[in-house]
C-alpha cells in the first residue's frame, strides 16, 4: 500500500511537470481524469498539486529579486499631441505611468510601445509589468494597453468550447479562426473565458446564442458602435439588443473601481472552477478604463486571483473580468505578415507557448478574442 501511495504521489508530481512543459497534457489529463473519477475529485487533485508547487517555489525561490524582461524609455507619462497635428487631431494614445507594486524592477509600471503594423507615430497598443504580490516576487503580470477608439474588438467561439446548450447554438458551425476578411487588419488575439463545464456561463456571437446569460455573471459585451462594456449581465441587460456578442465569466473581478468582496477568501471558488481563486496560477483577465476608450488585457504568472485582480486595477482598469486560467490557456499573441503576407503570431512575453498559425490557420478549440484596426477615418 505504501508503495503504490508513493507511486501515486511521483507520477502525479511527473504529470504536472509535463502539464507545464506540453501544452496539451494538462488539458487531455484533466479531461480524461474528470471522465473516470469525475470533476469534483479532479478539482481536489488540481488544487493538492498547486499547493504543493506555490509551497516548493516559495521555498527555493525566497530572496529571489523580481525579473525585468524589456527596457523602457523614458516615455512622457501623459497623452501628448504631435506638434504638426491641426485642430481637433485626437491625442497620441499613451496610458499614464502608474509605478511598481510590491516590488520594483527597472521598468514596473511604465508603457512601453508595441510596434504593429502600419501604426507609424502612433501606436496602438503599449505594454507594462508590474508585480503585484507581496509574498512572492516571481508572481507577474504582463499587462497591454489597447486603443479602444482606433480598434475593434471581436469575440470567436472556439471549434470545442464552450459547448453550446442551445438549439442554435449546437447548429452553429463553428470556423474558430479569424475571419479571412479581418486578417489583413488583425493586430492581436487573446484567450477567452472558461470551459462550459466550469460555470455555464453565457455566450452569444454572431447573434447566435450558445449558452443564455447568468444574471450576476460578469458580462464582456461588445456593442454595434465597437465599444464594449464589462459588467453584471443586471446592469447590461436593457442593451442586449445592441449587444453583437457578449462573453461571460465569474463574477467582475472589480466593477466601477471597486473590489468584489469574495476576493481575498482562499476558500471560494468564484475565481477557479476548478481550484480557487487564492491558488497560484497563471491567470488572465480584460479591463477597462474610467472612460471606456481604453481596453487592458492581461496574463499573468503565479498570482491568485486577488493580485491578478488588484495588478489590473493598479494599471488602470476600473471594470474587470477574469478570463481563462491554468498553464496552458492564457496568451496574447500579436500578428505581422511573414514573407507571404500571411499573418503570423508571435508572443510580447516569455514563457508563454503558441503555435505560429494560432487563432488563423490553426482552428482554435476554445473560445478567444481578437482586435483588428479600424479603417482610417477621412481628414
Amino acid at each position: 500500500m505504501g508503495y503504490a501511495f508513493g507511486a501515486c504521489i511521483i507520477g502525479a508530481l511527473v504529470l504536472f511537470w509535463g502539464a507545464h512543459h506540453f501544452p496539451w497534457l494538462g488539458p487531455a489529463m484533466a479531461d480524461g481524469l474528470r471522465v473516470v473519477i469525475g470533476p469534483k475529485a479532479v478539482a481536489r487533485l488540481e488544487d493538492w498539486a498547486y499547493a504543493i508547487d506555490d509551497r516548493w517555489q516559495r521555498l527555493h525561490r525566497s530572496g529571489e529579486p523580481p525579473q525585468a524582461y524589456w527596457q523602457t524609455a523614458d516615455d512622457p507619462p501623459m497623452p501628448v499631441v504631435d506638434a504638426d497635428a491641426g485642430p481637433g487631431t485626437a491625442p497620441t494614445f499613451h496610458p499614464n505611468n502608474v509605478g511598481p507594486m510590491a516590488f520594483h524592477t527597472a521598468g514596473d509600471g511604465t508603457w512601453t510601445p508595441v510596434a504593429t503594423e502600419g501604426d507609424g507615430a502612433k501606436p496602438l497598443m503599449w505594454k507594462t509589468l508590474v508585480h503585484p504580490d507581496e509574498a512572492r516576487a516571481w508572481a507577474e503580470l504582463f499587462v497591454v494597453a489597447i486603443d479602444l477608439t482606433r480598434i475593434s474588438l471581436r469575440s470567436v467561439a472556439g471549434n470545442a468550447d464552450p459547448e453550446a446548450s442551445t438549439p442554435e447554438g449546437r447548429a452553429l458551425h463553428r470556423d474558430a479562426l479569424v475571419p479571412a476578411e479581418d486578417r489583413g487588419a488583425l493586430i492581436a488575439a487573446f484567450n477567452g473565458g472558461w470551459k462550459a463545464e466550469h460555470g455555464h456561463f453565457g455566450m452569444m456571437v454572431d447573434g447566435v446564442t450558445l449558452n443564455p446569460p447568468r444574471e450576476t455573471s460578469c458580462t464582456v459585451a461588445i456593442l454595434d458602435d465597437d465599444s464594449v462594456r464589462i459588467a453584471p449581465w443586471t446592469d447590461l441587460r436593457t442593451l442586449e439588443t445592441r449587444m453583437r456578442s457578449y462573453r461571460q465569466t465569474p463574477p467582475c473581478l472589480y466593477e466601477s473601481g471597486t473590489r468584489h468582496p469574495g476576493l481575498g477568501s482562499e476558500e471560494t471558488t468564484s475565481w477557479g472552477a476548478a481550484v480557487g481563486g487564492g491558488a497560484v496560477i497563471r491567470r488572465s483577465a480584460i479591463g477597462l478604463d474610467d472612460k471606456g476608450t481604453t481596453l487592458f488585457v492581461g496574463v499573468s504568472n503565479s498570482t491568485t486571483a486577488t493580485a491578478l485582480a488588484d495588478g489590473m486595477h493598479h494599471a488602470g482598469a476600473v471594470d474587470i473580468a477574469e478570463l481563462d486560467v491554468n498553464w496552458s490557456y492564457p496568451k496574447l499573441l500579436v500578428y505581422t505578415p511573414n514573407a507571404a503576407g500571411k499573418p503570423e503570431a508571435s508572443t510580447l512575453f516569455p514563457g508563454f507557448v503558441f503555435d505560429k498559425d494560432e487563432y488563423v490557420r490553426r482552428r482554435a478549440p476554445k473560445d478567444f478574442f481578437y482586435v483588428m484596426r479600424r479603417p482610417s477615418r477621412p481628414s
